[in-house]
């Protein structure tokens, strides 16, 4: 028989192992979503009565800053939106977003502050979904309710918190540039400069490549340049009160507080104690440094592959800030159905990961809360799981676009 009519051997079919590990991983993911459930009950049975949560809190605290710095904006008092303690007849905590934000808020000032924070609830929900079903998800409503029973959302909502609105804007820009539009992308992602620190991810991709996301550069640049030239003609001296805030971030916040609040925080937790400027700002610098350079190196190895540049993109800006926020971990759907959607094979390593967040999301505030009262000090693992999910991650994704063309290759031959 001639050896060119010998029929070639078919590659091994690629298997991700998901379906054997089914079982185990469902009910990891129901037992998670059961406690979440649990929290939500427990905050409304606490809430309903009065208002005020087991902590002592009003519902929508992070809310309140926004609707107050709105509210003092719309009266022509926008100088006072940094001052503390806020004026009589207002609580919440201290508003440190840029002036912008404010902007956002007007419409809900002629609501009261609880009715303003259920009407961006039920916004924020609904943005949720629309993310969902801009990232290619058919079944968004499922996982739109899914991703209520997770922590990060969970405090999104009862803090009231913009994360859902940055998912939102974000999945949207994908679904842009996913079509080619990336002007429209870019611009939908200056939107997020109301929180500047989530966007370091994308300054580092497109400076790197400036030739080819220059369109989404000019986007961005049109939309949060905008906002920002906007408010600094009408509101110069607001922009000097932030300034100032911002430098002093650190002091007005102690994690001892509330193990939730720095929840990406670089740093040993004190008891009652203030986190360490020092610590924060070198420390976050080196990685924000650091994480960029690698995002770049990633990009590169991977081609370009926008599915992945724009899942790492997300990822980097979450260990590069000391300020991230638990609730601001709910960005992390966004490269899990990235990966999820551009590497199936892979699908056993995402779940895997994706639990791994997930329960240190429930578990470690509890963790930080116990070594506080054993030994007056705590270790948060949090980041440290992060950036091993994230490390892992881009390994795996360098090594299956590597393996790609090869793969391509064997099918042309056959």
């Amino acid at each position: 028989m001639d050896a060119k009519a010998q029929p070639r051997p078919e590659p091994p079919p690629l298997r991700n192992g998901l379906a054997r590990h089914r079982k185990p991983i469902v009910v990891a993911l129901g037992v998670a979503g059961v406690i979440v459930l649990l929290l939500w009950v427990l905050w409304a049975m606490a809430v309903i009565p009065g208002g005020i949560d087991q902590s002592g809190t009003p519902v929508g605290w992070d809310f309140r800053a926004f609707h107050n710095a709105a509210t003092l904006m719309s009266q022509g008092s926008a100088d006072a939106m940094y001052q503390q303690p806020w004026p009589a007849g207002m609580d919440g905590p201290p508003f440190v977003n840029p002036p912008f934000t404010a902007f956002f808020f007007l419409p809900f000032v002629v609501l009261g502050v609880v009715p303003a924070w259920g009407l961006w609830g039920l916004l924020s929900i609904a943005g949720m979904a629309i993310g969902f079903r801009a990232l290619g998800i058919s079944s968004w409503p499922l996982a739109t309710a899914a991703a209520l029973l997770t922590v990060p959302v969970f405090f999104a909502l009862r803090l009231g918190q913009t994360s859902l609105i940055v998912f939102l804007l974000m999945s949207l820009a994908y679904a842009a540039m996913s079509r080619g539009n990336l002007r429209t992308g870019g611009a939908l992602l200056g939107l997020v400069v109301f929180k500047p620190q989530l966007l370091v991810g994308f300054v580092f991709w497109w400076a790197s490549r400036w030739r080819r996301m220059r369109p989404a550069i000019v986007g961005g640049f049109a939309t949060g340049g905008a906002l920002i030239a906007i408010s600094l003609i009408v509101l110069p001296f607001a922009w000097v009160s932030f300034v100032e805030v911002v430098g002093t971030l650190p002091d007005l916040y102690a994690f001892g507080d509330s193990p939730y609040y720095e929840f990406a925080a670089w740093n040993v937790v004190v008891t009652d104690a203030p986190a360490s400027t020092t610590l924060i700002s070198w420390l976050s610098l080196l990685l924000t440094i650091v994480g960029g350079m690698a995002l770049v190196w990633f990009v590169r190895r991977v081609r370009d592959d926008l599915p992945l540049a724009f899942a790492g993109a997300v990822a980097v800006a979450l260990i590069g800030s000391a300020h991230i926020v638990v609730h601001d971990w709910t960005l992390l759907i966004i490269p899990g159905v990235l990966l999820w959607q551009r590497l199936p094979q892979e699908r056993l390593a995402w779940a895997a990961m994706g639990l791994a967040l997930l329960y240190t999301t429930l578990l470690s505030p509890f963790f930080v809360l116990y070594q506080l009262e054993a030994f007056g000090w705590a270790f948060n693992a949090a980041p440290a799981v992060l950036l091993a999910c994230i490390v892992g991650a881009a390994v795996i994704a360098v090594r299956r676009v590597d393996a790609e063309p090869m793969a391509v290759a064997v099918e042309s031959a056959a």
